[in-house]
């Protein structure tokens, strides 16, 4: 970048900018970005980078710009310091993150349980296991087939019965025994005790709904939670979700551990019962084991696993969780956003992976801005399989030239990785970045949609997000080449 460029990125910074959802701690790091130094005063003083400049842009921030560049020290202030973009912190407050969601949703509270969040409002998700904030979860509406995945009606007893609508137990040791409905860690379920010397080394299932009806040939994903409560994994073999004949024998657990195991996979056959599928290695040795089962779903032709979905206690059936929909009014954003030229930084977490479809159906948003339609709208879309970070522009409803970067390593589940896009109308430019690299940048574009809302999450109606937006920073000038891949 040429010193003229970062020294009018500097000129039209606002004085109050401080990044969105982003506290600034790091002091140097944007003016070491914007190029600000010791001989700023004399250089703008030389040169007419404040020329089309509007009145109304100098002192968008309550800062004259020409009067600022008469000093060094405050044509420095000017510049915003560096804001911190420390992975996993809270986006922002739930006041200026405002959802539209028609249903409860359920996440990962900061205790690590399994939480029901009302209707209409935000998703804070935590990592379970270390209890790190990872972000404003967002997902696309989805429906849940298996109908009691509460696991609602067991009977406790040797052998028990098991919840209403749930296959018999496998049948492969002597003695069953059904503990009772329970919840382990905010996810309801059932204990199932599984002993004695086994009569077979054959695939043990057990299917934990009845039959779900679907078209052969599409993408389904089951998804259960399961833990070794008590007992050894001794003689114990692979342990795995399964679907008809399509099993995961490469999936074990360990004694103590709290997992959710989910599957994708393309469907030969129809109607499909979805469940777990363990072995025993021999007929010799004693097995005696207690597992917990929760939360079962199956999600049918899509192209990744999403959150739980649950029905109301008491009243199982099929589920579904509506679409949450964030819109911040660009007025909401104040000096942050510049129309003519910006840059948004972006960090996204993986609630799933990996990814397994490159089709362009599977992109989804990261943030847009436009206004609600899809004629006129702007955004950063991402498809985790493709290893594809784009922009994209509709005008008028008008595709326009899309900006790219391919290629991207694809994050692993729970991965965070950071992206962006920058604009600038009078310089005619618009790139895009992620993990430290960037795409081509394009020039000769002057022209954006109409734009009076932020949108993460969706590209206007469309390309609903998956997954946990952990931070994100709006910044008034556009970077590109090298300062925007330092900038992710």
């Amino acid at each position: 970048m040429a010193d003229a460029d970062r020294l009018r990125l500097a000129a039209r910074v606002p004085a109050d900018y401080n990044g969105f959802g982003y506290a600034p701690i790091l002091a140097d790091d944007m003016r070491a970005v914007a190029g600000v130094g010791t001989d700023i005063a004399a250089a703008l003083e030389t040169s007419n980078l404040n020329v089309g400049l509007a009145d109304a842009d100098r002192l968008q921030a309550g800062v004259d710009r020409a009067a600022a560049a008469a000093s060094a020290t405050l044509a420095a202030a000017i510049v915003p310091a560096s804001a911190d973009r420390t992975v996993g912190r809270r986006v922002n407050d739930a006041a200026q993150w405002p959802i539209i969601r028609a249903t409860p949703a359920w996440g990962i509270n900061s205790a690590g349980n399994l939480d029901e969040v009302a209707a209409d409002s935000p998703r804070w998700d935590f990592d379970p296991l270390t209890l790190a904030p990872l972000g404003l979860a967002f997902a696309p509406a989805r429906t849940n087939s298996i109908t009691n995945p509460r696991a609602e009606g067991a009977v406790a007893g040797t052998p028990g019965t098991a919840p209403t609508g749930w296959g018999s137990r496998p049948s492969g040791v002597p003695n069953t025994e059904v503990i009772g409905s329970t919840t382990r860690r905010g996810v309801p379920g059932v204990l199932v005790r599984f002993w004695g010397v086994p009569t077979s080394t054959g695939a043990q299932t057990w299917q934990l709904t009845s039959s779900v009806a679907h078209t052969v040939g599409q993408v389904l994903c089951s998804s259960i939670y399961v833990e070794l409560v008590a007992g050894t994994t001794t003689n114990l073999g692979n342990f795995g979700v399964r679907n008809n004949l399509a099993n995961d024998g490469g999936t074990a657990f360990t004694l103590g551990a709290f997992t959710r195991l989910s599957r994708l996979w393309t469907s030969t056959v129809s109607p499909a019962t979805p469940g777990l599928r363990w072995s025993y290695n021999d007929t010799v040795t004693p097995v005696d084991f207690t597992i917990f089962v929760g939360a079962p779903s199956l999600e049918i032709n899509v192209p990744y696993p999403s959150s739980p979905i649950l029905p109301p206690v008491g009243t199982p059936g099929v589920s579904t969780r509506a679409q949450g929909i964030c819109d911040i009014p660009i007025r909401n954003l104040g000096t942050r956003y510049n129309r003519r030229a910006g840059t948004i930084i972006l960090d996204w977490n993986s609630q799933t992976g990996p990814f397994t479809s490159a089709a362009d159906t599977d992109f989804m948003t990261l943030v847009s801005l436009g206004d609600l339609s899809v004629n006129e709208v702007m955004g950063l879309l991402i498809n985790p399989a493709h290893g594809s970070v784009v922009f994209r522009r509709t005008v008028g409803g008008v595709s326009q030239t899309t900006a790219a970067i391919n290629g991207v390593t694809p994050p692993a589940a729970g991965e965070t990785i950071r992206c962006a896009f920058a604009w600038d109308i009078d310089a005619g430019l618009m790139q895009v970045a992620a993990r430290g690299a960037v795409g081509t940048q394009l020039t000769g574009q002057t022209v954006l949609p109409i734009i009076t809302h932020l949108m993460p999450g969706r590209y206007s109606t469309t390309r609903p997000l998956a997954g946990r937006i952990a931070g994100m920073e709006i910044r008034p000038a556009g970077f590109f080449g090298t300062s925007l891949a330092t900038l992710t």
